[in-house]
């Protein structure tokens, strides 16, 4: 049995580690798996002799990547446990205190997903004639490289200087003479709104988000339209810039080819019109929606921000029916830092937008204290997996799955009575005449709030603990008396009595929240919840929804059509043990088990098949990496059951990145994910009750009620039952 001593997927973790003095310095890490007779990248192989020593020294400073783009090490798998034998067990013979192998590779050595603001602007053709002379260069071009420097190097940036003098500059600035002490928030939000309208042609998305969330904290409760407006547009600017060059290049390529038909179509005598390029004009007009649904607002200083918040209450009417979207980002007022308070904006159909800040800085664990602490225990589980003694290797992951649950709880606590804006709304009529006479009856005693405000809260009564319920009032307002509270929990009892409601809940979040496991809190826990990187990516699988006839979250998942993937590295016996028999014996399933699939025939199953079952290591990307993703649109819904599968790894300012984000921009409607590394028999125990109690259950099964069931298979609940995530919509079986 073989233990991984690193991810190669982790999103993150800030601090070096040190192992322990007895752990042996020559075991490798499972993710030397693959064979250099069956890599998939052929570049590889002649870099593996360096990649050796990198190896065995990665356990000394883990590395802190995505799924996506570290680069294979075609080294021999070694025995973590020298002096042992290894036995291979059989399924009757399988013993459950033996330590299980971690699910991490390294993929994907020619994808770099946190490309700069250059190169989102490079075409594909300028990519392809200088690619053979920046290669070398590409990390220095996207990670150090100093926007001014050019300018300095040549002196070009001296002769700026000297044609257009400071007076000149300062000429045109307004409230020079102000000194930040003297500014008011007029002239505050004068200023950022300036420099947010100077950007918002194409945002940096390392300065537009700050800019959006210091304006979105001058509006505030004063205008929550606004403000949820601006926290709207600070998520997922990166994913966005990329989806729009994505549907670029579709588009492009489009026209290329219908003007090609066209000249064909010219050399012939038939006028009857042609179906085929009456196709290709429906597919570029679609093609141009989808790119107009992702586009960033444009406005000038006069319209801002009243165009854009008519923009987005229109966006909000096209929301999916029954679908609550909840926005959630740190406050910080420093570029770079990660504050102590959390921004958290509720939004659904034919309903106003209610936005909350939540300080955390006076509570007894912050949201920065989360996060790191976080970081600490996925830190920690790649030092435990390198322990050979399996009562210690056992004893020390119990120990961090106690500690994720007990991080759980406090998430929960941390979020308070605010947690019910996380649930979607009762459908009960009585539900609103309580609300509006409540909020009557409140607005008489002088305390403000808003009757939508008030409905979500009674809405999720029956969810919340005493505590919260009495802590809403205090966090409501100063003027909340005996009489206010003895008004609020009277419509609480008088509602008390409701079954609990059926919606789904898409949560967007920032790149530090990311990192939470938001759906295993027990307020989540039973409910069908999903990520999205942006409202504008939910918006835009919904328009995918309505216009594509053969969508799978418009008809449903055929149960027949499944292509899998099994064990493509040969070394998960276990895995074998568990699925072959029953993925080989479905006559109807086409895939591959021990042996790595062919890159076109994965491609094309993608493509065409309803479900996609990866189960193997990482997310696969060595068979089917980030560029093959966007080479034609996802249809089929995919688990990716390997480590850190739909984790997002973030570098210095970048918002996070992974191949997650390429199957979404490919228009894949449905992907289940692991947040962190796991394990590979506890997630298999995961993966086998998922399938079995999903496909078993029948047309119209929705597989986001089988998810809570399926966690509580895994031996450590926490620690491997809350690593799988979903980005994308519910969908059903056929």
């Amino acid at each position: 049995v073989e233990c991984s001593d690193e991810s190669d997927s982790e999103s993150a973790p800030q601090a070096q580690l040190k192992v322990p003095a007895d752990v042996p310095k020559k075991r490798t890490s499972r993710r030397a798996v693959a064979d250099p007779k069956t890599s998939a990248d052929p570049p590889a192989e002649k870099t593996a002799p360096k990649r050796q020593t990198k190896a065995k020294r990665s356990v000394l400073a883990p590395r802190s990547t995505s799924s996506e783009e570290d680069e294979p090490l075609l080294l021999k798998p070694a025995s973590s446990r020298r002096g042992r034998s290894r036995k291979r067990l059989s399924k009757t013979e399988e013993s459950p205190d033996e330590p299980d192998t971690m699910r991490t590779i390294v993929e994907e050595t020619n994808g770099v997903l946190d490309v700069s603001i250059e190169q989102l602007r490079t075409s594909d053709a300028e990519e392809d004639n200088n690619s053979a002379g920046s290669k070398d260069n590409i990390d220095f071009e996207v990670l150090r490289r100093d926007m001014c420097s050019g300018l300095e190097k040549d002196g070009l940036f001296e002769k700026w200087r000297n044609d257009h003098p400071t007076e000149d500059l300062l000429a045109n600035i307004s409230n020079t003479d102000r000194r930040p002490d003297n500014l008011s928030l007029e002239d505050v939000q004068s200023l950022l709104h300036s420099a947010l309208l100077t950007l918002q042609h194409f945002p940096c998305p390392t300065i537009y988000p700050n800019l959006c969330t210091l304006l979105a904290l001058t509006t505030g409760q004063s205008d929550p339209i606004s403000t949820a407006m601006l926290q709207a547009q600070s998520l997922g600017v990166t994913s966005r810039h990329r989806t729009i060059r994505h549907f670029n290049c579709s588009r492009q390529k489009l026209k290329k080819a219908s003007s090609d038909l066209a000249e064909k179509m010219d050399a012939l005598t038939l006028n009857e019109p042609s179906g085929a390029m009456s196709s290709t004009s429906t597919q570029q007009r679609l093609v141009s929606e989808m790119e107009e649904i992702f586009s960033f607002p444009t406005a000038d200083l006069c319209s801002f921000p009243q165009n854009p918040c008519q923009e987005f209450i229109q966006q909000i009417q096209q929301l999916p029916p029954g679908v609550t979207v909840c926005l959630m980002s740190v406050l910080a007022v420093k570029p770079g830092e990660m504050g102590d308070s959390i921004m958290l904006s509720r939004l659904e159909k034919d309903l106003s937008p209610i936005t909350l800040h939540i300080s955390t800085s006076r509570q007894e664990l912050n949201i920065r204290w989360l996060v790191q602490e976080m970081d600490s225990i996925l830190a920690e589980q790649k030092v435990v997996s390198c322990v050979a003694e399996k009562a210690k290797w056992w004893e020390a992951r119990r120990a961090l799955d106690c500690q994720v649950h007990q991080l759980l709880k406090a998430m929960e606590r941390l979020l308070g009575c605010w947690k019910s804006l996380l649930l979607p709304l009762s459908l009960d009529p009585e539900l609103s005449m309580q609300a509006k006479e409540l909020c009557k009856a409140l607005s008489k005693r002088g305390v403000t709030v808003s009757e939508e405000m008030l409905k979500v809260v009674l809405s999720a009564s029956q969810s919340l603990s005493e505590k919260d319920l009495k802590g809403f009032g205090s966090g409501l307002s100063p003027n909340w008396d005996l009489a206010c509270d003895h008004l609020f929990r009277a419509a609480v009892s008088q509602l008390s009595e409701r079954n609990e409601t059926r919606g789904h809940v898409v949560l967007i979040l920032d790149k530090y929240l990311q990192r939470l496991p938001w759906e295993n809190m027990s307020v989540l826990k039973s409910r069908s919840v999903s990520r999205m990187p942006s409202l504008h990516s939910l918006l835009g699988l919904s328009f995918q929804k309505e216009v594509d006839s053969q969508s799978i979250l418009k008809h449903g998942v055929d149960p027949r059509k499944v292509f899998y993937v099994l064990d493509p590295d040969g070394n998960l016996p276990n895995a074998q043990d568990r699925f072959k028999e029953w993925f080989c014996s479905n006559p109807d399933w086409q895939g591959v088990c021990g042996v790595p699939p062919d890159s076109e025939q994965l491609e094309e199953a993608v493509a065409s098949k309803d479900l996609y079952i990866y189960v193997g290591h990482g997310a696969g990307a060595r068979f089917l990496d980030s560029q093959a993703v966007l080479k034609q649109q996802m249809r089929a819904a995919s688990l990716l059951l390997g480590c850190s599968s739909a984790a997002l790894a973030v570098r210095g300012n970048q918002e996070g990145q992974g191949i997650i984000l390429n199957y979404l921009i490919s228009g894949c409607p449905f992907i289940l994910g692991n947040l962190w590394d796991v394990t590979d028999r506890d997630i298999d125990r995961f993966t086998k009750v998922l399938l079995e109690s999903w496909l078993a259950a029948g047309s119209g099964a929705s597989l986001m009620e089988f998810i809570d069931s399926s966690r509580q298979a895994t031996r450590l609940k926490y620690l491997v039952g809350a690593a799988p995530i979903i980005y994308g919509l519910p969908v059903n079986l056929k």
